[in-house]
């Protein structure tokens, strides 16, 4: 094998880690809402955990779909 062709294109060794960062974040959003649920009362830091994680989730995965096509 030659050095040229076990390089990644651009863009290509990054989508498992935005798949991963997607996930991770997903589930963090998941489970804190869970625990809002669970708690039966919202303070203002939830609220701002909860829309930070779904927005890197959703970056995450709109990066991930960016990369699919280039």
């Amino acid at each position: 094998m030659t050095a040229a062709s076990t390089t990644l294109t651009k863009g290509q060794g990054m989508r498992p880690y935005l798949i991963t960062t997607g996930i991770l974040f997903a589930v963090i959003a998941v489970a804190h809402g869970w625990e809002v649920i669970d708690r039966s009362r919202v303070l203002a830091s939830d609220i701002l955990v909860f829309a930070a994680s779904i927005g890197l989730s959703v970056w995450a995965w709109r990066l991930w779909r960016l990369s699919r096509s280039s």
